[in-house]
């Protein structure tokens, strides 16, 4: 709950949700090479170079919005909302380096099996930015948010 002043000096209560999203996306060339041993077994050592972003966004908004009075001035409007209606987004862009190395079993021309093991090394490119109601604002104190980390998976696998 928000507690607002109106224009008319009446304090009172509204109800305003806070919805938070985060996404990460990234995405970018792959080489590989690979070593075939046997007519089923192989395996693969490649490389992607990528870059991408994380963002956070965070929207609140009034759950029972104040209707528009045509006749009200634009003033009444914004003063009676404006602070409980906000959006504030983060943005941290990267570029990133996946070496990796994988091991598959052919069953057809077209299915494999296939393990594989990569670690992701990454790169902030400007740290973390940020918009609070579309000014740009500094982003203080924000934790180390890298992408670094090592990948494991296993399964089918498709393709030619």
């Amino acid at each position: 709950n928000w507690e607002i002043v109106n224009l008319d000096g009446q304090l009172h209560t509204e109800e305003v949700t806070q919805k938070v999203k985060y996404w990460s996306h990234f995405g970018g060339p792959t080489l590989e090479r690979r070593f075939v041993f046997s007519k089923y077994i192989y395996s693969e050592l490649g490389l992607m170079i990528a870059w991408g972003q994380q963002k956070l966004t965070i929207d609140q908004k009034i759950e029972n919005p104040t209707n528009i009075n045509w006749d009200a001035s634009i003033a009444e409007f914004v003063d009676d909302n404006y602070n409980y209606v906000s959006s504030t987004k983060m943005t941290d862009n990267f570029i990133m380096a996946e070496p990796r190395l994988s091991l598959g079993w052919r069953i057809t021309d077209w299915l494999s099996f296939k393990a594989e093991a990569a670690y992701v090394y990454s790169y902030s490119t400007s740290g973390w930015e940020g918009k609070n109601n579309g000014s740009e604002v500094t982003v203080d104190n924000a934790p180390d948010t890298s992408m670094d980390g090592l990948r494991l998976s296993f399964g089918p696998w498709f393709g030619f």
